[in-house]
């Protein structure tokens, strides 16, 4: 299984969000988006999406 999850904020911020509850960055991809890998040490990847991409019909929210 894989897990990505696509940001509308920048994904330098999104990263920086996800390493403070506790990833680690892998790899950059192409100066474009990151693997990073959670607590548990599941690999998943952080894509960034263009702003108005993403609203409440398409998109999953979890609450922090």
């Amino acid at each position: 299984m894989s897990i990505s999850t696509s940001t509308p904020t920048t994904w330098r911020a999104e990263t920086a969000r996800l390493e403070a509850l506790g990833a680690r960055r892998l790899r950059l991809v192409n100066d474009h988006w990151w693997v990073m890998e959670d607590p548990a040490g599941l690999p998943f990847c952080v894509i960034p999406q263009p702003q108005g991409s993403l609203n409440e019909h398409n998109a999953q929210r979890w609450d922090d």
